[in-house]
């Protein structure tokens, strides 16, 4: 290892043995829901960033590369996801634990917001989680991103009052309420896996491997250390592991991962600081504001958590954006992810990622205006964005 990577290892370290003592300090505070939250979304940071996985790159790769290897790993979470989330629904009914699905209203804003939604992650290079994930790696295109979510989020919140009557007129579909919980969860799972078949299928004919789980084997501690924090993860082994982390934080927190309400209410969190008022805005019309939004702990921390990930691997390093237009198109294509997420009421995460799993139709919805985005997305980045790099 050289002395660069060793720095790095030891500042890894050092920004872990930190965040022990920050946990550490939450919970003798009488903050430990801030302290499992935070610890949450370290894990969720790092496991993103190891396994690599991105959900802009499962819808795009299939079009842009005709490679599936990514949508397999979606398909891997969500019927994970299904079958855990089903667990957490099954002990609250055994219990008094009052838990609360990813199930939001589903009708034309939903897909107009998704469409906007997915032609912003395509030229902004990565969906939300992924674009939080990235910034961890040093992307400066990332940062620029994220900026944009800000923005856009900021704006989809301010003509929240504009549309939000309507937003609320649409219907919560939850489809276990017309097919029952068990048909509906055997139904979706069932068509998860045929989706997952048929993508092996084709990657078999065209000899493209998939690796769902990682070879074990008789290892010595150094070795140990290097597939868990240096090697990059099975994409597979990263969506069972991240089914499980999202399955914890409904089971814990009584709903599941969300994270453009929470970058909506980080910038509001930071005009608010500067004398904004927010009084008028239907959207803030809610019992917490800004930074004291449940889930931003958890959105900050995945960020330090794929930070972390790239310093024990050794592997951060600064990626400046060496062309103009790759500048403008993150900002613009974030400002869609941020303002598209606002109309749709939900983003990849909040609408794939929790709302699948939750058997909303709300989520299912959001992909169907979410594929034509991102084939207006690709024709962007083909014919406008990458042409000239050719």
């Amino acid at each position: 290892m050289n002395k660069k990577k060793h720095n790095q290892v030891k500042f890894g370290m050092l920004l872990f043995s930190l965040n022990i003592i920050l946990v550490g300090a939450l919970v003798f505070s009488n903050n430990s829901n801030v302290g499992v939250l935070w610890v949450l979304g370290l894990c969720i940071g790092f496991v993103m960033q190891r396994s690599r996985i991105c959900i802009a790159s499962s819808f795009r790769d299939i079009f842009l590369l005709k490679n599936t290897a990514m949508a397999q790993a979606l398909l891997v979470y969500l019927i994970f996801s299904t079958l855990l989330f089903g667990l957490v629904y099954r002990i609250s009914e055994l219990s008094n634990l009052v838990v609360v699905g990813k199930i939001e209203p589903v009708g034309l804003l939903t897909v107009a917001g998704a469409i906007i939604f997915g032609i912003g992650m395509v030229i902004a290079g990565g969906c939300v989680a992924g674009t939080v994930t990235r910034m961890g790696e040093g992307l400066v295109m990332q940062w620029i991103s994220f900026t944009g979510l800000i923005i856009g989020s900021i704006l989809g919140a301010r003509h929240f009052n504009w549309f939000g009557d309507k937003l609320y007129s649409y219907p919560k579909v939850y489809i276990p309420e017309y097919l029952g919980f068990f048909n509906a969860m055997l139904f979706q799972i069932l068509f998860l896996g045929t989706l997952f078949l048929v993508m092996r299928l084709y990657e078999k004919n065209n000899s493209v491997t998939y690796q769902i789980a990682a070879t074990y084997e008789a290892i010595s501690v150094r070795k140990l250390y290097h597939k868990i924090f240096v090697e990059a993860w099975p994409y597979g082994m990263g969506a069972v592991i991240l089914a499980v982390l999202n399955a914890l934080l409904f089971l814990y927190h009584k709903k599941p991962l969300g994270i453009t309400s929470s970058i909506t209410h980080m910038g509001a969190g930071a005009l608010d600081l500067v004398g904004m008022d927010f009084s008028s805005w239907q959207y803030f019309d809610k019992e917490y504001i800004f930074f004291e939004y449940q889930l931003v702990p958890l959105v900050i921390a995945m960020f330090i958590g794929s930070l972390l990930s790239c310093l024990l691997a050794g592997e951060f390093r600064i990626r400046p954006v060496r062309k103009t237009r790759f500048v403008i198109s993150a900002l613009f294509g974030g400002m869609l992810m941020g303002y598209g997420s606002r109309l749709a009421d939900g983003c990849n995460v909040g609408a794939i990622l929790s709302g699948i799993p939750s058997l909303s139709l709300h989520g299912w919805v959001f992909i169907i205006g979410l594929i034509p985005g991102v084939l207006v997305g690709i024709k962007i980045l083909t014919n406008y964005l990458l042409i000239f790099d050719m």
